[in-house]
């Protein structure tokens, strides 16, 4: 089982009205046809719990995370010839979460911050999303590049090119670029949630479901963490709000 859709509840409101009613049917047909199975494999414990929550207890998961060896590729390129200071390596469904990082983009442009993104959206499969890009980069000025869908051997090249990884999906059963970035030594900015813990240690967390708190992420990354609110007492407050 590798689609985390089929087994967790909710998580479809973002989706064209068909794909919502194709996952609710597949979420019925994993549940309905459970007794006939001998045996589930997943590839991490977080998806073997969720599909725990569909198919009971009683069912026999076995947990077997595999990845091709050309993934595994060792931490031997030059970490000072960058061309990004982030990469999103990505498909552009609504899980992806491509909208709250740009979202987040133009908080830090307003905030006096401009680090540069790299995507990977193809125009061909989603061309409302990549056209949405193009508008957000033209109207906001972030400093942000549509690559389109590239081969392999480009997106290893990429990892080479960037400073860090930021993976805003609130939603994977494996997240095999987060392994790719780990096995050449990227740091991961990524939401604080199971699938992610699962395979990696990101060096900073953040809600994917917030464009404000993506971007606090990012600064911190950057050096450049602001400082919580400073609260007051009772009477400063009122003297404050009198004055």
């Amino acid at each position: 089982v590798h689609n985390r859709l089929l087994v967790t509840q909710g998580m479809l409101a973002e989706y064209p009205l068909w794909v919502q009613v194709r996952i609710r049917l597949e979420r019925w047909w994993l549940k309905s046809l459970s007794h006939l199975v001998a045996r589930y494999v997943v590839q991490t414990p977080s998806m073997a719990t969720a599909l725990r929550t569909i198919v009971g207890d009683a069912a026999q998961i076995m947990v077997s995370p595999c990845v091709p060896q050309e993934c595994m590729i060792p931490p031997t390129f030059d970490v000072t010839q960058k061309l990004y200071d982030f990469v999103y390596v990505a498909s552009g469904e609504a899980h992806k979460n491509h909208r709250r990082l740009l979202d987040a983009w133009v908080l830090l442009r307003e905030r006096g911050l401009t680090p540069s993104l790299a995507l990977t959206v193809d125009p061909a499969r989603d061309p409302e999303l990549s056209a949405y890009i193009a508008q957000v980069v033209r109207e906001s000025g972030i400093a942000c590049v549509n690559l389109g869908a590239i081969a392999r051997d480009e997106v290893m090249a990429l990892y080479r090119a960037a400073k860090a990884m930021v993976y805003p999906s609130w939603t994977e059963s494996f997240g095999m670029p987060l392994l790719e970035a780990a096995a050449v030594g990227l740091p991961t900015l990524a939401p604080e949630l199971d699938y992610v813990r699962d395979v990696v240690v990101p060096v900073e967390v953040f809600d994917p479901h917030s464009a404000l708190s993506i971007a606090r992420a990012v600064e911190r990354f950057l050096g450049r963490g602001e400082q919580p609110v400073a609260v007051m007492s009772g009477t400063e407050f009122v003297a404050a709000v009198t004055a």
